[in-house]
């Protein structure tokens, strides 16, 4: 949620050389100007890149600490101006906002017959944002004209568009759509084999058998091989006849797996430079309206972070329209060298991340493990040694001559 008084009164962000922001700061102290310190960065200049640091004062102060500057010759530059203030300026040189601006509360004073909420209830593994994307491809969205839903064709088409819910109910009250769902339980998969065998599923030395069902084929201390039966589900002879059966348990086995990790010591690291170009714009029932930004061509390199803020007036409930706020901030990239222990814990954690995705219910039963450093290259390699269960279901084909 924004600050609202903040963005009420307004700011500017000032900036000086860095070698001058002592001085700056004593000035202000002296003449009682209240400001706050916004960081540090670096600005290009015809002699090359200069570090200046970034302040944030209110309007009236900051114009102040501008005309103290000039007196103590300090280069005081005001990068950017932000809040309501510059907003009502930028709308008043632009009288096509402001006729935009009444529209929309014409638009606001008149929108009872709108839909300006939705809360939807019910849902636990299906997102809000996924219900409300299959909403509005259905036909309600904030903004809907209430006169014009057809809530059964809504719900009929909701459950069409997926799988994950089974039932939903939309009631409109007043300007809110309440949204009630079931999610659909997917049945545990399940062969519908009448007879199995139980194989191994990768090499292993057998250590104990959990629950089994099933004619038991190898011995405690085997070593066994993927694809050999473990557990067979053939009983009886020739002779004595035989019987199927479906074998189940599990067959615990010491397995043992190879890794050689590398990871290079000099690699491309992101430095910022501390300066950012940030556009807004307003949201008014999924309208967006650009209103204000940082003039410029986009940078280079940069990260771009999007950030959307709904008015939430006293906690009680976001209304349907926010800012929008699209912050670029610019960086160079520049070649950095790992220490040997840094390569050590990336080297690792890339290890047992990948042995929890090759055995994700194994147990860790030792390790023999050694890294050492190969031109610009960190290496970890050996072998792991886990307690696992081998055991995969097998489908007996039985033909009936």
């Amino acid at each position: 949620m924004m600050r609202p008084l903040l963005f009420i009164v307004g700011y500017h962000i000032l900036s000086v050389p860095a070698d001058r922001s002592a001085d700056f700061v004593n000035m202000c102290s002296a003449a009682q100007i209240v400001y706050h310190s916004a960081g540090a960065g670096r600005r290009e200049t015809e002699d090359g890149q200069e570090e200046r640091r970034y302040f944030r004062l209110r309007p009236s102060a900051a114009r102040r600490a501008a005309r103290i500057c000039k007196r103590y010759s300090i280069d005081v530059r005001t990068e950017s101006r932000h809040g309501l203030p510059e907003l009502a300026h930028a709308v008043c040189r632009r009288p096509g906002i402001m006729l935009g601006m009444v529209f929309f509360a014409v638009t606001v004073f008149l929108s009872g017959n709108v839909i300006w909420d939705i809360r939807v209830e019910g849902n636990t593994h299906v997102s809000e944002d996924t219900v409300e994307r299959l909403l509005a491809e259905s036909g309600i969205s904030v903004g809907s004209v209430k006169s014009r839903l057809d809530i059964d064709s809504i719900e009929n088409h909701v459950l069409i568009l997926t799988d994950e819910i089974s039932w939903i109910s939309v009631n409109v009250t007043g300007t809110v759509a309440d949204v009630e769902i079931r999610e659909a339980v997917a049945p545990p998969e399940e062969q519908d084999y009448t007879s199995s065998n139980l194989v191994a599923a990768r090499n292993g030395t057998v250590v104990r058998f959990e629950e089994v069902r099933g004619n038991i084929s190898v011995e405690l201390g085997e070593a066994v091989s993927e694809g050999q039966l473990l557990v067979g589900g053939v009983y009886g002879s020739d002779t004595e006849g035989t019987r199927f059966v479906r074998s189940s348990g599990q067959v615990i086995a010491l397995c043992e797996r190879e890794y050689r990790i590398e990871i290079p010591l000099k690699y491309e690291k992101k430095v910022y430079t501390g300066e950012q170009k940030i556009k807004k714009s307003l949201i008014f029932f999924e309208k967006e309206v650009k209103f204000f930004g940082n003039s410029g061509n986009s940078y280079t390199s940069c990260d771009t972070i999007d950030t959307v803020e709904y008015f939430d007036p006293f906690g009680l409930g976001k209304l349907p329209f926010g800012v929008r706020t699209l912050r670029s901030s610019e960086y160079v990239t520049e070649e950095a060298t790992l220490t040997e222990e840094q390569a050590r814990e990336q080297a690792y954690f890339i290890l047992w991340q990948t042995f929890a995705e090759d055995a994700p219910d194994a147990v860790v039963a030792s390790k023999h493990l050694s890294g050492r450093i190969e031109g610009d290259v960190y290496i970890l390699e050996g072998t792991v040694e886990s307690l696992e269960n081998i055991a995969v279901e097998q489908e007996i084909e039985v033909r009936i001559q």
